[in-house]
């Protein structure tokens, strides 16, 4: 792992007690200190146990065991991870969900699968949906078209998250340079995926959570900010609409009493829960979205921008959030 990604997950790695009971425990590679768990406790956070890496590996486990394991994503690393856990309670044991649904070009699937069964004119259309491509002359075949039609264009890596493993294309005169980052990606990972860039004007979240029998419970959607690479700055808390201006809140609302787009992205919650419990995702799940402005200066959502089958600062935000009350507004972020 490159060293500042492994100081970033050093440094957040206490996060999961937002989303855990007090009788709950999170494994981290060393203690939070006393003062900071204090504070939190002062302004009414329940506070888990916390369980170091050593302890895990060396030290005795709680008498009456855990019920489950939930890390913050499955994946090789994080099972390894826990496997001193699973060793002294085979229980535990959990079969990691397809690797499929980790993957952009899966993402892109869905969205076009969602598109299809619908067709609400403030959606955004299917050209906006992405195309994975497996072959770096099909990718820049893709991506010359949409530049020519004036169109600005990223190419993202199947596997990637918060904003990385991607390349943006502004102009036919940057493709050269995007042609070498395409063929190692796909000597690596099998594919690309080629898409517009969308001028976002709002970020948008679903938070959901996939239960073993394939219920699926939709948390919140949450509104977040992006820098202008679409890498994660922080969640907005309390109202969503805040400082919008009039037509963006009459789009995401719509006419009547309901709120359109967020409805809308309910539904795709529920409708992405059932795909993922199908290739044996089970527990919580990010659905990102997004509102962009059209050529013809219409409002539209792209209901999928990407599928992320882990726990996200989304649901960390709904928790805090929580804790400060339905009246009051705030903004989770993370700052360097």
């Amino acid at each position: 792992i490159p060293r500042l990604l492994s100081e970033l997950a050093t440094d957040l790695e206490t996060l999961p007690m937002f989303l855990a009971g007090s009788d709950d425990a999170v494994l981290v590679s060393q203690q939070p200190r006393a003062p900071f768990l204090a504070e939190l406790r002062r302004h009414g956070f329940r506070i888990p146990q916390f369980i170091t890496s050593e302890t895990a590996a060396t030290g005795p486990q709680r008498t009456h065991g855990f019920s489950r394991l939930q890390p913050w994503a499955w994946s090789p690393d994080s099972e390894a991870v826990l496997e001193p856990f699973v060793s002294r309670q085979p229980s535990l044991n959990v079969v990691a969900p397809d690797p499929r649904c980790f993957k952009k070009s899966w993402s892109v699937n869905l969205a076009r699968e969602w598109s299809e069964k619908n067709s609400q004119e403030w959606l955004t259309p299917s050209t906006n949906l992405g195309r994975t491509c497996t072959e770096a002359s099909e990718a820049m075949e893709w991506a010359t078209e949409l530049l020519t039609s004036g169109e600005r264009v990223v190419i993202k890596a199947p596997l990637g998250s918060a904003g990385r493993g991607m390349v943006r294309a502004l102009s036919p005169s940057d493709l050269p340079g995007v042609r070498t980052w395409m063929v190692r990606t796909i000597e690596r990972q099998g594919a690309v995926v080629v898409e517009p860039w969308l001028v976002r004007l709002v970020d948008l979240s679903v938070q959901l959570t996939v239960a073993s029998d394939g219920t699926v419970r939709v948390l919140g959607v949450t509104r977040f900010e992006t820098d202008s690479r679409g890498q994660y700055i922080g969640t907005l808390l309390g109202d969503p609409l805040r400082g919008l201006d009039e037509p963006l809140r009459r789009a995401l609302v719509g006419p009547g009493r309901g709120w359109r787009m967020f409805e809308h992205l309910e539904s795709l919650g529920h409708f992405v829960g059932a795909r993922l419990h199908e290739l044996g995702h089970r527990g919580p799940a990010g659905v990102d979205a997004l509102v962009h402005r059209d050529d013809d200066g219409q409002l539209r959502l792209k209901p999928i921008v990407e599928v992320n089958p882990r726990c996200t600062m989304g649901h960390v935000a709904l928790a805090v959030g929580k804790q400060l009350g339905r009246r009051r507004v705030g903004c989770f972020k993370l700052i360097n």
